[in-house]
């Protein structure tokens, strides 16, 4: 049967035949393997929960502003920026990586007659999302004055007995045993680093504090987290602070979890995060380095 199909004949067809049938089936696999690339954006919205702000409002000076933010990715590409600013001035910015961000936000409102809130979720193609709302000032809602803590002794944590951690709920200072039976309660600390250069240091438990300058703080189950902004200041116009929309004007922008080399003179603005209140901090004098002490004066949002 077909006798014109020579052996020869057939081996012609056949080879071309085969260089075919493989170009055919690694397309297929090629294209099995090629995934549909997603460009779509990753999702941000503001969830309705008594309480909380989903759209534009007004609000009084220094007013607590609650948002339960919460971002989806788009199903292929991780979150991994989460940004929250404040007329341009950024309040929040984190790094992240996780295919969903729920997040509950306090922020306060400031004294610009209209700030504009924005929240920015970026994801690892640079794809992002953003949403925006305006928070209007309510003037007739008027200003309080802020409480003074004055003269407070830090003991470094070489002190024996010394008394290195300060509440910010009404100026009590501890010591370490005290401090760790009162975890919830502590929000500023004093020690000297010899480790990092960072010397006479002002933070917050929250801060990365090696276990060896304060022993077992990396323990502690609640580390409250301030975070701080170095100003310039003088010594009569850091006493003459009697405005709380003051303190929040002056902390603009997401700070540092360290104050720093302090020296005499330096001032900081600080937000205390575990309870959303914002404050300064000056230093009036420094005693030694290990086994010495800062004296400083606080004054704070009630």
């Amino acid at each position: 049967m077909w006798p014109f199909l020579t052996p020869a004949v057939m081996y012609k067809f056949a080879k071309p035949f085969a260089l075919l049938l493989l170009t055919l089936t690694l397309g297929v696999f090629a294209s099995c393997d090629k995934k549909e690339e997603n460009t779509s954006p990753p999702s941000i919205e503001l969830m309705a929960y008594d309480g909380y702000i989903t759209e534009s409002t007004i609000a009084g000076p220094a007013q607590e502003l609650k948002f339960k933010v919460k971002c989806v990715g788009n199903g292929t590409h991780v979150l991994t920026n989460f940004i929250v600013s404040s007329n341009g001035s950024r309040v929040i910015d984190e790094g992240i990586n996780t295919d969903m961000l729920q997040r509950d936000l306090v922020l306060s409102k400031t004294s610009d007659p209209e700030e504009i809130i924005e929240f920015i979720i970026r994801d690892i193609d640079g794809k992002e999302a953003t949403l925006q709302l305006t928070i209007s000032l309510d003037d007739s809602a008027g200003d309080i004055e802020p409480i003074w803590y004055k003269d407070i002794v830090l003991d470094a944590p070489g002190v024996t007995n010394g008394k290195g951690f300060v509440s910010l709920t009404d100026g009590t200072t501890f010591k370490l045993q005290d401090a760790s039976n009162n975890q919830n309660l502590i929000n500023l600390l004093y020690y000297y680093d010899n480790i990092d250069a960072d010397e006479n240091t002002i933070s917050s438990p929250g801060a990365n504090i090696d276990d060896s300058i304060i022993s077992g703080l990396s323990g502690w189950t609640t580390r409250n987290t301030s975070r701080f902004i170095s100003k310039s200041m003088s010594l009569d116009d850091f006493e003459a602070i009697n405005s709380v929309i003051y303190l929040v004007d002056e902390y603009h922008t997401s700070g540092n979890r360290k104050g720093k080399n302090l020296k005499v003179g330096d001032t900081f603005s600080f937000k205390d995060e575990a309870r959303n209140k914002f404050g300064m901090f000056r230093v009036y004098d420094i005693n030694g380095q290990e086994n010495g002490s800062v004296t400083i004066s606080i004054v704070i949002q009630p």
